[in-house]
């Protein structure tokens, strides 16, 4: 794992929390269709209609779907309840990609505390990113040493990513929070002692 793949994989963490989407009403008319398949398409044919509109035929569609099936028979039950724009439900928890990290800054009490923490755990993520040898490392130290410290200590650091991650989809009660904490010092201490190893 090189850097430039953990700054990719940021990018595209950052591209998914933007929500790129085309709008409604370009979908209604077909213009974000037919710009994305027409500027690739090398033989143009002027005057044609190279699309489906949306109006009328989906639009059909999807509203006798929605009136022989209905929503409140398929909506889940979590969305019946009343919107308090103030407090985060508990059942909404981010991509697995995130949940990680989610697990950092939801198990720190203090909002700035938690902002390091995961700050830290970025830069832990970076600086494991540059230690080229470390594939290296752990196969010299196999055949020199009867046990490898190395991979013991990736496998550590692996288990407790996977921890917080399982973490991270939980609801915050008080015993995932303190195997929150617990992981998330883990975590942070196994990248440590490998950054140094």
């Amino acid at each position: 794992m090189t850097f430039t793949l953990v700054v990719a994989f940021l990018m595209l963490v950052c591209t998914e929390y933007l929500g790129l989407s085309l709008y409604i009403n370009d979908n209604a008319f077909g213009n974000g269709l037919f710009i994305l398949t027409g500027i690739h398409f090398s033989h143009v044919i002027v005057g044609a209609i190279l699309f489906v509109p949306y109006l009328p035929y989906y639009l059909i569609g999807l509203i006798f779907l929605q009136t022989a099936f209905g929503l409140i028979e398929l909506s889940h039950p979590d969305n019946s309840i009343p919107v308090n724009r103030f407090v985060t439900p508990l059942h909404i928890v981010p991509e697995w990609y995130f949940l990680a990290y989610y697990a950092v800054l939801k198990v720190i009490p203090s909002k700035t505390g938690g902002l390091l923490v995961f700050m830290s755990s970025l830069i832990n993520l970076a600086l494991l990113s540059e230690i080229r040898a470390l594939n290296t490392r752990m196969l010299i130290r196999q055949h020199f040493m009867t046990r490898n410290v190395v991979s013991g200590w990736v496998i550590i650091w692996v288990y407790s990513m996977i921890f917080l991650i399982i973490i991270g989809s939980a609801i915050p009660q008080a015993t995932y929070i303190l195997y929150g904490r617990l992981a998330t010092i883990v975590y942070l201490t196994t990248g440590l002692v490998l950054c140094l190893y």
